[in-house]
């Protein structure tokens, strides 16, 4: 059996919010995984690996992640791990329209995930990050994120490799957010080629 957390185990016993009895159970052989971005020098590796299955499991054969792209890569700190940087491998390949990788919006816009993380239930003030978003920040940056996301899906909201999903929330609540920003979605939809090719599908 392999169990796997984030929290800190010992102090949740303390606290009595985990069982002793379960914890010297699970306990038996310990590995400390360190975050991603403590070992940044993967970062390529598993993008490529992440690129094969992505590439197979859309039928997209020939993308490829350019030098460049790489860098940016190994600039970003993945507060989300090695999961983060699988979603954002797979959703460019989704959206892509040519046979090169492009990762640069990933430092346009520096979202609050990207500080120190902290527990929302901590009352400990100094597990909190530096720097936190104003309302109006988060409020700008969701924004941002729309559009890059309708630019992306050229204009689609829902459905696959719709701009909902790139951003990983229901349809119905990113419709009411472009509605309350005044966004129209069809602004962004590119004239579309008259072709019944295998990679229209993907429009």
């Amino acid at each position: 059996m392999i169990a796997a957390t984030n929290r800190e185990l010992k102090e949740m016993i303390d606290a009595g919010q985990f069982r002793e009895d379960l914890y010297f159970r699970l306990n038996v052989f310990p590995i400390d995984s360190v975050p991603l971005r403590k070992r940044i020098e993967d970062v390529p590796l598993l993008a490529r690996y992440f690129l094969h299955r992505a590439c197979l499991k859309f039928n997209k054969p020939g993308v490829r992640i350019p030098p460049a792209q790489l860098d940016v890569l190994t600039r970003y700190p993945w507060p989300g791990n090695i999961r983060e940087l699988e979603n954002v491998i797979e959703r460019q390949v989704i959206v892509t329209q040519d046979q090169r990788l492009s990762f640069d919006d990933l430092l346009l816009v520096e979202p609050l995930s990207r500080h120190t993380a902290f527990n929302e239930t901590s009352h400990d003030s100094s597990e909190l990050p530096d720097h936190l978003l104003t309302e109006q920040a988060l409020c700008h940056q969701q924004r941002c994120n729309a559009l890059k996301a309708l630019k992306a899906a050229n204009g689609k909201v829902s459905g696959a490799g719709g701009a909902a999903e790139l951003l990983g929330m229901k349809p119905t609540t990113l419709t009411s957010r472009l509605r309350k920003w005044g966004i129209d979605p069809r602004q962004y939809r590119r004239r579309q080629r008259k072709s019944t090719s295998a990679n229209d599908a993907f429009d």
